[in-house]
């Protein structure tokens, strides 16, 4: 039976649409689809959570790759009309032109690499994984990709990467400080698959973040979504997830002693070799697991920079319960957090439809989806942690369906999943 066939949905052929392969709904948003079975919290398995986080994510990414990057609600709606609620391919001209309907992008690439690594090793390991990413790297040459031509896409962090891998330098010298999410999206993977033991999670977190960036704002807020998915996995609310996670800030300033610190480098200080370079950036070789960063007797570690963020989703959570805090329609809030690439703006978007949309994902990621801005990567972002709250049985069968792959991703995602619910 095709499940596609439920929804009552039409085609309409105009100008601006003809060469478009995905559907337009001429319906009200939330009547033109079929909706997702509700859940709680109480009725999904923790194996369930663990896929659903890592399908999410790579739903979010392939449902954002067609829309992507417009301006304004209106440019959208002039190109899919009133609501994105499926898999449609990019305007011709536009980036990630060229792509299927379903198809992820170069981001969500990455999510499918790590997951690919972690479900052979059964868990994280650095070697094997950055093998996976040099394998990818070389299979594609993103170097005159200034402006996303190729038909992934890329983002200047991985342009870097890739640059940097050609001119022979080594992973643990390599960092880029760019501000994109792209080792936070990464995540979703580490935060399902180490759930049950959060400062192990941590620490795997801040040694695949590391890989690719290295400004610590980018570090923390990146592991601090990671750890925000791995509570929901195991089934916190969201609005106590934050205040459980804080005890690892507390175990890891008492087991770390000063002398076991780090001392850093600067930003500043990699300013000349990022101009000498072309825009390659360096960090000194430094073994990020189990190690601190920072400065003299005070040297802290980047969950410093994590303490904060990590109770950004439960802020969230708060705001969409707060009586005196109205936002309609809900895509709008990207007005306020920002819509740009930034992850400060991203990621309390993300945070926030999660929590609005805290039961159904469907919304929660069709609402990432249809905002404008750099939707992709909040439709990403959001559909790790809806993924997390409602697990693959909560995710609509026409988005795991219609994904490219799915098949061998879920089969990937289980094999997470069982390794996860194994150690637990």
């Amino acid at each position: 039976m095709d499940r596609r066939a439920e929804q009552p949905v039409e085609m309409e052929a105009s100008p601006s649409f003809a060469m478009l392969k995905g559907m337009r709904s001429k319906q009200p948003p939330r009547a033109a689809i079929k909706r997702a079975r509700r859940t709680t919290m109480k009725d999904v398995s923790r194996g369930d959570r663990v896929k659903g986080a890592i399908m999410g994510a790579l739903v979010g990414d392939a449902l954002g790759a067609g829309p992507y990057w417009f301006h304004s609600k209106e440019e959208i709606e002039a190109h899919y009309g009133p609501w994105v609620d499926n898999y449609v391919a990019s305007v011709p001209g536009r980036k990630h032109a060229g792509l299927e309907p379903g198809e992820n992008s170069q981001a969500g690439l990455q999510i499918a690499i790590l997951l690919e690594s972690v479900a052979k090793c059964g868990g994280y390991d650095h070697e094997d994984y950055t093998r996976r990413f040099d394998q990818f790297l070389g299979a594609h040459d993103f170097s005159g990709d200034k402006r996303g031509q190729h038909r992934r896409g890329s983002h200047r962090a991985v342009r870097q990467l890739h640059a940097a891998r050609k001119a022979g330098i080594d992973w643990t010298t390599y960092g880029s400080f760019t501000d994109s999410s792209n080792a936070a999206i990464r995540q979703a993977v580490l935060g399902a698959r180490y759930a049950t033991d959060l400062e192990l999670a941590m620490h795997k977190m801040i040694e695949n973040t590391t890989l690719t960036h290295h400004d610590p704002f980018i570090v923390g807020q990146s592991v601090a979504f990671g750890l925000n998915v791995a509570g929901m996995v195991m089934g916190i609310p969201i609005e106590k997830v934050s205040d459980l996670m804080m005890t690892i800030r507390k175990e890891s300033e008492r087991m770390i002693l000063p002398e076991e610190r780090v001392p850093a480098v600067r930003a500043a200080e990699y300013c000349p070799e990022w101009q000498k370079n072309e825009g390659i950036s360096y960090r000194v070789p430094i073994t990020w697991l189990g190690k601190k960063w920072g400065e003299g007797a005070d040297a802290t570690d980047p969950w410093h920079e994590a303490v904060d963020a990590v109770y950004q989703f439960r802020y969230a959570y708060d705001a969409v319960h707060h009586p005196g805090i109205t936002i309609e329609p809900a895509w709008a809030a990207v007005h306020l957090f920002g819509i740009p690439c930034q992850m400060s703006m991203v990621l309390p978007a993300a945070y926030y439809f999660a929590a609005r949309f805290e039961d159904d994902f469907e919304m929660a990621v069709l609402t990432a989806v249809n905002s404008p801005g750099q939707n992709m990567t909040r439709a990403t972002l959001t559909g790790a942690l809806s993924g997390a709250l409602n697990g693959l049985s909560g995710i609509p069968e026409r988005f795991i369906d219609g994904l490219v792959g799915h098949e061998r991703l879920v089969e990937l995602a289980s094999q997470v999943a069982e390794t996860a619910e194994g150690e637990s």
